[in-house]
């Protein structure tokens, strides 16, 4: 399973509150079970829809295994 997480969060969110909270609700572990990457959302207002089609995204993994 591969979760991926488009938001405008701070650093070190995804590892300190987003990994352990789906952890402690799934009973699963991120990297061994799922896989969890983050995509930051910047999209400008009045060109969402033009940037959301045309710009590239920049996705990173947790770790070796969710960035593959």
């Amino acid at each position: 399973m591969l979760i991926v997480l488009s938001s405008t969060i701070p650093p070190g969110a995804m590892q300190n509150a987003v990994k352990p909270k789906l952890e402690s609700l799934s009973d699963l572990k991120a990297e061994i079970d799922f896989y969890l990457e983050y995509v930051p959302e910047r999209i400008s207002p009045g060109n969402a829809i033009k940037e959301f089609v045309e710009s590239p995204r920049l996705v990173g993994g947790i770790g070796p295994n969710s960035t593959k």
